[in-house]
């Protein structure tokens, strides 16, 4: 916003419902209007069949990425656009930040517990959480779309590798109870 040249930047964005769980949605709205952010593509983990278009400015012209017509986490939508991901990350050296919520085993438990009430949703698929599901993303998309730097042919290595030179961020969170 300052008139800084900076590089691309793409935020995957993850929330259950559009309505009432789009946090932040009218400031992401005008990152994308001022090319702050170059793309926006948001998953919708329980939206259900409706897609709602979100425009979404790049460099070169507007684009439009909808939440996907079918429940999709954040994780689905980085493979889905893994060809890009990969040329960010080896071609560009993106940094990967990876924020959010992780359910412990007592969050899935008490989900599981609850999950006979209409009001609460069903336990995550993914046992070990959302940051789990996007590392193992992050890993199909390197080990898919080409070779990965030399003496890390192991698509975690690569990732152990961006971590160490700190280009691979994680501030993941969960509830947990604490003491008074």
């Amino acid at each position: 916003r300052e008139g800084l040249a900076l590089g691309e930047c793409w935020l995957f964005f993850g929330f259950r419902f559009l309505d009432g769980d789009f946090l932040f949605r009218e400031e992401l709205e005008a990152m994308q209007r001022e090319a702050v952010l170059t793309r926006l593509i948001t998953a919708a983990s329980r939206e259900g069949t409706t897609p709602s278009p979100l425009p979404v400015s790049t460099r070169d012209s507007p684009r439009i990425v909808a939440v996907a017509a079918e429940s999709c986490r954040v994780q689905d939508r980085i493979v889905e656009h893994g060809r890009d991901v990969h040329r960010l990350i080896v071609d560009h050296n993106a940094v990967v930040y990876v924020c959010g919520y992780h359910l412990t085993a007592r969050d899935r438990r008490l989900a599981s517990i609850a999950h006979h009430s209409p009001l609460v949703p069903p336990p995550a698929r993914d046992a070990q959480g959302m940051a789990a599901g996007v590392h193992e993303a992050l890993a199909q998309v390197l080990a898919e779309y080409g070779a990965p730097p030399p003496g890390h042919e192991d698509p975690h290595a690569v990732l152990a590798h961006l971590q160490r030179e700190r280009r691979y961020r994680r501030d993941v969170w969960s509830a947990r109870k604490t003491a008074v």
